[in-house]
């Protein structure tokens, strides 16, 4: 287990912003000494007990914290705390997911970074960028979402790399139709892609019609835009108008 550091409030001014750290979650609390003990109480319940995940045909297991499987991701907490199988046995079974796709979920619970030590975004097949995308919203982890999405902008930014027809059609086949991926795979192909070569007669891609009609309207509402200015082109400086968000809030989760 993990130890919590926190640094202790001021007994001059109860009110002074006091951060808590616990791993890679960071909780700003501002108020009494007893609402910072309750604050506490409430993050050293994120490392409470074990639960056992196995992910993919071959079962992979994964001891993952309960508390801080379920604050992530509503599917979890879902499962956990209910009356189901899941719950009682303190485990979950996800045969249909690829354990490379979990295990850097599970790097990600721990140490807030998509990325492994060392490991740099470029190095990534872009491929597994955007399948931990479609984890992420099929397991209802908002903030794992956010996480892929600034790796796809910033893959863009530092290296000019877009994904690969096939798996620009994976992502439409795999999230809702409102995804944030979606939008921002549209705007990334139609402002900085080459679509000529994206829409080839000879593309071996069988394209959904719904795709092709995404394009088809951010080809069209660019054309109507007129110049492009240096902030339109600007994805990271805009990369919060593709996260998800609290309901009412424009705040990311």
């Amino acid at each position: 287990m993990q130890q919590s550091n926190y640094e202790r409030p001021n007994n001059k001014d109860r009110n002074e912003e006091t951060k808590l750290r616990v791993s890679s979650i960071y909780v700003v609390q501002e108020g009494t000494t007893e609402e910072l003990r309750s604050s506490l109480t409430s993050a050293r319940s994120i490392y409470d007990s074990m639960v056992n995940v196995k992910v993919g045909p071959q079962a992979v297991r994964f001891e993952v914290h309960r508390g801080l499987l379920c604050y992530q991701s509503a599917y979890f907490n879902s499962c956990l705390n209910s009356t189901f199988k899941e719950a009682r046995e303190k485990a979950v079974t996800l045969d249909d997911e690829d354990p490379k796709i979990f295990k850097r979920f599970f790097t990600w619970l721990y140490t807030g970074k998509l990325l492994y030590d060392e490991e740099t975004v470029e190095k990534v097949p872009y491929g597994e960028l955007l399948r931990s995308y479609i984890f992420a919203e099929k397991r209802l982890a908002p903030r794992f979402q956010n996480a892929c999405i600034d790796a796809v902008i910033l893959r863009d930014k530092v290296f000019q790399q877009l994904p690969n027809t096939e798996e620009t059609q994976r992502v439409w086949d795999n999230v809702c139709d409102s995804s944030p991926m979606r939008r921002l795979l549209v705007d990334l192909l139609v402002l900085l892609g080459d679509m000529p070569k994206i829409i080839h007669e000879d593309s071996k891609i069988d394209f959904s019609a719904d795709f092709l009609a995404s394009i088809i309207r951010g080809l069209y509402v660019l054309k109507g835009s007129g110049p492009l200015s240096r902030q339109d082109l600007d994805f990271w400086g805009k990369r919060c108008s593709y996260h998800t968000h609290e309901d009412g809030s424009s705040e990311c989760v």
